[in-house]
């Protein structure tokens, strides 16, 4: 009984820090021509992303993965970059990302033409970690599943133990 009863709280457990990594965040600010402006965070699942421009300036938007953007910062150049996505001439960009394992990633934007650019950059996880949702779901109905075979022979063995002592 008592693993039945701990696995059904280390279910409940592993459910609630899945949704503990449920964040959104948005920032924004200007760029200049040339350069580039953006953010980096892990995630554990496919977000939702919508960049803006605020003042009507086109915008080049770039998702890359944690390391492209290491290797960007380091070499002071997108040249050696596989992005995830990238659009372009465009003022207002929606998407998905589905991403494939767990990470860091980032998303870069810069004006498309000789102007100085206002951003702003929002980032929203489709769903709770799906992996670990369902390995709490299956933790907490296993604990389940153990209990109601036991609950059930502590009643027949009740109910017989009275039987017996009326017969007696």
């Amino acid at each position: 009984m008592k693993l039945a009863r701990t696995l059904v709280i280390l279910g409940i457990a592993v459910i609630a820090s899945s949704l503990l990594s449920y964040y959104n965040f948005g920032i924004g600010s200007y760029v200049d021509l040339d350069d580039y402006e953006g953010c980096m965070f892990r995630t554990s699942g496919s977000f939702h992303l919508v960049v803006s421009s605020e003042q009507g300036t086109e915008l080049t938007v770039f998702v890359l993965t944690g390391q492209d953007i290491l290797r960007a910062i380091r070499d002071a150049s997108l040249e050696n970059v596989s992005p995830i996505y990238v659009a372009e001439n465009t003022l207002y960009y929606e998407t998905i990302v589905e991403t494939f394992s767990p990470g860091w990633y980032g998303v870069l934007v810069t004006p498309t033409h000789n102007e100085t650019a206002e951003y702003k950059i929002e980032v929203d996880p489709v769903s709770p970690d799906s992996g670990l949702f369902a390995y709490g779901l299956v933790t907490m109905f296993l604990g389940i599943a153990l209990m109601v075979p036991i609950k059930i022979l502590e009643k027949s063995q009740s109910f017989h133990k009275a039987i017996q002592s009326t017969i007696n």
